[in-house]
């Protein structure tokens, strides 16, 4: 969290619930920025807007890549450009292409045309679209933007160790910049809980530091490796939670109970491959935010490329239960539109799975109520990171995970975002947004998306027959447009060292 962000709230919030804070050194005027109301957060931003020049894209792409190597070189050994081929490439576009063409439904139906459409696919073989590099290139989803841009950030997290850009490419002069309300928010990263708005999940919280209802291990990291130790609690905890996929907690946009993580809390300090947040709390990404569209607002993008089954980032902000963002009145569409839920009131599935753990009886009497009465989300619109500029598209390439860590109350869940498909620089990052979200009271986001890609349902995307697309034939568009990506990058960024 940054220093001063809850200034007013000190003595009424819980932070670093479900892990350690991640590391903050305080760059620019922060408390000035923090202490203002929104118009005057948006009068600072739009006070320090000045027009920036930029490197050529292949040049600065080449200059960025550069910088992340040097940098892990000297954190770690991780081989970053894992490239997908082969056999994997094959089988990660089928899984995105059964994805795509599920998010064209509500999740009942969805799953009901996917069936039909499997019993086609022979049949499909033989009905294989025309695809060149001409058709398909409008898909490839890479921004290129402008060599003069404007800079109204230059680091909106005001933590040196985890710098974010906002840049606005969609206006001519400065004088007619506008600075929406939406990124006058207080950056934060890590999730709380205020202890007056949810009493009862406070309560939660406070029961879960009993060692009956502590989840840790005792693994050291060196000698004993999480993921190698059969003892390992907190291993054996993430294998059980990843077999339970519930049909109650499989809707997007956060897909399921994806698993359980070490933590500051554990022999290992969390420094383990059996952390999900390990990646993300390193900041180990460079990201920048940016607007080029007044219609699908402000988005983020990396000039790095990112393999697939990377987490990038947490989603955080506030956890509050569906009773207190109704009580926000004609603020609640506004705040909802923002927020991802983090909880379902009718997953028995879960409510079942830690009901037969060893916690505490009356432990699980809560916990059953908090999940059985109550639907918590995770409300980033006052106080926020980077994953509330990600936007919605039909062909995702993040998904949105929930992952435990310490215990398993609302409080201890993270969303992760993680990378399911290779992503390239500067392709601006998404996720689906969900079959539920609404634009307004009238309209819906399948209809109406912006995204602009090949599988997009609305007016983003002007051909017909791509909407149609079977998932054989999608999945053999995926490994085209893969194909020409990755080229490009070869060409033009990885090979002019």
């Amino acid at each position: 969290m940054s220093t001063g962000t809850f200034e007013s709230l000190t003595n009424k919030i819980l932070i670093g619930i479900a892990g350690a804070e991640p590391p903050f050194e305080c760059q620019g005027d922060y408390k000035p920025y923090s202490r203002a109301n929104n118009a005057g957060k948006c009068g600072i931003l739009k006070k320090q807007a000045a027009f920036v020049s930029m490197l050529p894209n292949d040049k600065y792409l080449r200059e960025e890549r550069k910088k992340f190597l040097e940098m892990l070189g000297k954190s770690g050994h991780w081989d970053f450009e894992r490239f997908m081929h082969g056999e994997a490439e094959k089988v990660n576009a089928k899984f995105l292409a059964e994805k795509y063409f599920l998010a064209r439904y509500n999740t009942e139906k969805g799953y009901k045309e996917l069936e039909k459409d499997q019993a086609r696919v022979e049949e499909n073989k033989k009905k294989r679209i025309r695809m060149t590099d001409r058709i398909l290139r409008p898909y490839l989803n890479q921004y290129q933007p402008p060599e003069e841009r404007i800079l109204i950030s230059q680091n909106i997290t005001f933590n040196e160790l985890d710098p974010i850009p906002v840049y606005c490419d969609m206006t001519a002069k400065l004088e007619d910049l506008v600075i929406p309300k939406t990124l006058a928010f207080d950056y934060t990263d890590c999730n709380f809980v205020n202890r007056e708005l949810e009493p009862e999940l406070v309560e939660a919280v406070e029961m879960s530091l009993d060692p009956r209802n502590h989840i840790k291990c005792e693994c050291d990291g060196k000698n004993i490796l999480c993921y190698e130790n059969e003892d390992c609690p907190c291993y054996k905890m993430n294998k059980d939670m990843q077999a339970l996929r519930s049909v109650n907690n499989t809707e997007p946009p956060c897909e399921f109970n994806c698993g359980f993580a070490c933590s500051d809390a554990c022999g290992c300090k969390g420094r383990c491959y059996n952390n999900a947040l390990l990646l993300p709390h390193r900041f180990l990404f460079p990201l920048e935010i940016f607007r080029s569209d007044s219609v699908i607002g402000f988005q983020v993008m990396c000039p790095v490329f990112i393999p697939a089954g990377t987490p990038i980032l947490e989603f955080n902000g506030e956890i509050l239960e569906l009773g207190t963002l109704n009580k926000l009145g004609p603020l609640y569409n506004e705040h909802i539109a923002y927020s991802l839920q983090c909880s379902f009131s009718d997953d028995t599935d879960f409510r079942n799975f830690f009901n037969q753990l060893n916690f505490a009886d009356e432990y699980k009497e809560v916990l059953t109520n908090l999940y059985r009465k109550k639907e918590f989300w995770i409300d980033p619109m006052n106080f926020g990171n980077v994953g509330r500029m990600i936007s919605h598209s039909c062909c995702p390439n993040l998904e949105v995970l929930r992952v435990y860590r310490k215990s398993l109350s609302p409080a201890h869940v993270s969303l992760v975002m993680v990378a399911i498909e290779d992503i390239y620089p500067r392709t601006p990052f998404s996720f689906d947004y969900g079959p539920k979200y609404k634009i307004d009271s009238k309209r819906s986001l399948q209809n109406y998306c912006r995204c602009g890609l090949f599988s997009c349902q609305g007016k983003g995307n002007q051909n017909e027959e791509f909407k149609k697309l079977d998932t054989f034939n999608m999945a053999l568009i995926i490994q085209k447009l893969h194909k020409m990506r990755r080229d490009a990058y070869e060409r033009n960024v990885k090979r002019k060292d």
